[in-house]
């Protein structure tokens, strides 16, 4: 059985054994190893050490935030929209501003003109949308329609419509479906109609 001398002697010879085969190794590919002195090793320490309590404010601030949101939600007050934005660190110490997701309103938590605005731009980016229509719809959200994901998609991010399923394209023109549903229905009782009086 090897003592505690013998075996610290054999692994002194492994590590020897491995220098020197990296050593050679180095001479063979023509390379010299980076030595890091003293103070570019404080340096490297002193910067991740800022880094780390950077991040740890960073996630102070945002857990103080949301409990701040969780108490306003629980005492039922409304929420004003204010700029603010988050900063979140990567881990070659670059900083990306994300704005508050809170700042993203659905759809339906929009007030009335503000789907009115983003109606009428949806509307201007579509011209082939009958005045009649735009002012059916208009309407409709004037009294509260329309407020589910089904009826409009909204992207919130860029806040603006992405389409709207009451309409359809039909010939180049759209039409609300609801229309196309009732005309559709009146041709199958004129064909059913014209059946009976052909037998």
């Amino acid at each position: 059985m090897q003592t505690n001398i013998e075996f610290n002697d054999n692994i002194d010879k492994i590590r020897h054994y491995l220098q020197k085969i990296a050593e050679d190794e180095y001479q063979k590919h023509d390379f010299t190893p980076v030595k890091k002195s003293a103070k570019d090793k404080a340096e490297l320490k002193e910067s991740k050490m800022e880094v780390n309590q950077l991040r740890k404010k960073m996630y102070d601030f945002n857990k103080n935030k949301t409990n701040n949101l969780n108490n306003k939600e629980q005492s039922n007050v409304e929420h004003t929209s204010t700029s603010t934005s988050t900063m979140e660190t990567t881990t070659d110490e670059t900083f990306n501003v994300i704005e508050d997701e809170s700042e993203y309103l659905e759809w339906r938590k929009l007030s009335i003109e503000q789907r009115i605005v983003l109606m009428n731009e949806y509307f201007s980016s579509k011209p082939n949308i009958s005045d009649d229509i735009k002012e059916l719809i208009i309407n409709d959200i004037k009294e509260g329609k329309y407020t589910t994901k089904k009826d409009i998609d909204y992207d919130k991010i860029n806040k603006r419509i992405m389409n709207i399923s009451l309409l359809k394209l039909v010939d180049g023109e759209y039409v609300l479906k609801s229309v196309i549903k009732k005309i559709s229905i009146k041709k199958k009782n004129q064909q059913n109609i014209n059946k009976l009086f052909k037998q």
